[in-house]
């Protein structure tokens, strides 16, 4: 295996493997022996013998099963690997919540490819199961394959999913949302949220007639929120002056501040709610005060420019269903998408007063398979099951339960750190002073995690789920507090580099 560099620090020199590496060779003759290190003996002791062929050796039953158990993974593992290299080969940057880890340099292999998903827990192609947190990017907020919304695509697939007109099924999603969403006017439907959130930008440059955006949180890949990374980095042409400025979340002061600046131009100011990531020294920020909330709306509506709930992350997994919802604050404008159709692709973007009536015209938004019918019967039965059951209230609970019992993990393991963020959307972010130290443990934390079999994402992010019960919670605690006490060890003891056999994790 190929190191491809050598990181140094002051307290700890770490090798850094190469994303896309070979999977390591396997020898037959070391999965028999490793398959059964007492030959010929049950797990009592006793000997359960079956002839092998006229010279009469004899294998155990017990050892047989944990052969076809090893080639079975082994056989996956193979296929796994040619699958990997196959994508890399035309698609190297392909991104995934565990990105950059693929084998370990000490032939640990760790999930790549995914075979099937159910309710919270995963399998890779060699038969590994995993409890999920990353939840498919955080759409499926009811769980993987929900037998409602499973019955409901299967029965739309005896239409075609997309036809140039309208279906009676888009007018019924239509109006579950309007319910869910009092005094909208109006409805724009796209695949992803960065669909919608690109669209309302242009509904508030075109209604306003202005064309500066104060942000906070992220707003996807469209041009009018990617330009503020400048053109080196992001390859969109950058303008003089710029257009784009970020807040910081639950600073009331510096907002004013930047919206006294633009005040003359602003079109728009557009946020996450609550919750959005702040980067992995912040982690995911708490839930908004209900004053900064109120000052977005007072400024925004003083200067005729419109507000922006981005609840992408938020809708319909925030307690009674949304933010404004929740704290009695209403934009003019809503993005959502992940949770309202449990997976499948669809997002929506909600207008109040007249201006899809203004300012539609000018978007030139049209994508083709905005109207797909499949994705409509999955939000349907979707938005369903939430004005049915409590999934919101689940999802909180549970969050609260898993943040208190890793904060605990952590007091015992003799470590810094906490749980931030609302509990449908935390990360774990350690204390220590120095960062490269911050960067080994959470390094080697998602090691340790992801070889006892629970996924999260590279930064610490989790996202609970209405899958997710108490069992499943606990089995969570016991991984956590196993992980955490061998970092919190190699902490102390200064081995942190030695003990890490995956690529450093860094700033995502």
């Amino acid at each position: 295996m190929q190191l491809e560099a050598t990181r140094r620090t002051s307290r700890a020199r770490v090798l850094c493997i190469s994303p896309v590496c070979a999977a390591p060779r396997w020898d037959l003759r070391s999965l028999f022996r490793a398959g059964h290190p007492h030959f010929g003996q049950t797990a009592g002791g006793e000997h359960d013998h079956m002839q092998a062929g006229s010279e009469g050796r004899s294998v155990s039953t017990n050892t047989l099963k944990r052969l076809r158990g090893l080639l079975s993974r082994a056989l996956g593992r193979g296929r796994e690997a040619a699958l990997w290299q196959q994508m890399q080969k035309l698609h190297p940057w392909s991104y995934t919540p565990t990105h950059g880890i693929a084998w370990g340099r000490d032939g640990t292999s760790f999930p790549v490819v995914i075979d099937r998903a159910r309710g919270c827990r995963i399998w890779d192609l060699r038969g590994k199961e995993y409890i999920d947190y990353t939840m498919g990017w955080g759409t499926t907020v009811l769980g993987y394959c929900h037998s409602e919304v499973q019955k409901a695509v299967r029965s739309a697939m005896g239409s075609a999913p997309l036809l140039a007109y309208p279906r009676p099924i888009q007018a019924e999603v239509q109006s579950l949302l309007e319910r869910d969403f009092p005094g909208i006017t109006g409805v724009a439907f796209g695949k992803n949220g960065s669909d919608v959130c690109t669209l309302a930008a242009r509904l508030c440059r075109g209604y306003t007639g202005r064309k500066t955006i104060l942000y906070c949180g992220y707003h996807g890949w469209g041009d009018f929120w990617a330009e503020q990374h400048g053109f080196s980095r992001s390859s969109i042409p950058e303008r003089h002056p710029a257009l784009i400025h970020r807040f910081r979340f639950n600073d009331t002061g510096g907002f004013m501040a930047l919206f006294e600046q633009h005040r003359s131009d602003l079109a728009g100011v557009m946020l996450e709610p609550s919750g959005p990531w702040g980067g992995n020294d912040i982690g995911c920020e708490p839930d908004a005060d209900q004053g900064f909330l109120e000052t977005l709306r007072l400024a925004t509506r003083s200067v005729g420019a419109l507000l922006v709930f981005d609840e992408i992350i938020t809708g319909y997994r925030y307690l009674e269903g949304s933010v404004q919802r929740a704290r009695g604050v209403t934009p003019d404008l809503t993005c959502l998408g992940k949770a309202i159709a449990s997976g499948m692709p669809l997002s929506a973007l909600l207008a109040r007063g007249d201006i899809m009536q203004v300012a539609f015209g000018k978007a030139h938004y049209g994508p083709t398979f905005q109207a797909e019918a499949w994705s409509f019967a999955a939000a349907k039965a979707t938005i369903e099951v939430f004005h049915r059951e409590p999934v919101a209230l689940h999802v909180w609970k549970q969050g609260e339960a898993l943040r208190q019992g890793i904060d605990e993990a952590l007091r015992v393991a003799g470590i810094p750190g906490h749980v931030k963020g609302p509990p449908f959307r935390m990360s774990i972010c350690f204390g220590e002073e120095q960062g490269e130290i911050r960067e080994l443990q959470r390094t080697l934390l998602q090691q340790e995690i992801l070889r006892l079999g629970v996924s999260i994402y590279n930064n610490g992010v989790m996202l609970p789920s209405y899958a997710h019960d108490d069992t499943t919670l606990e089995r969570t605690l016991e991984v956590f507090r196993a992980a955490l006490i061998i970092v919190g060890r190699a902490t102390r003891d200064g081995s942190l580099a030695a003990k890490i056999c995956i690529p450093l994790l860094r700033e995502m």
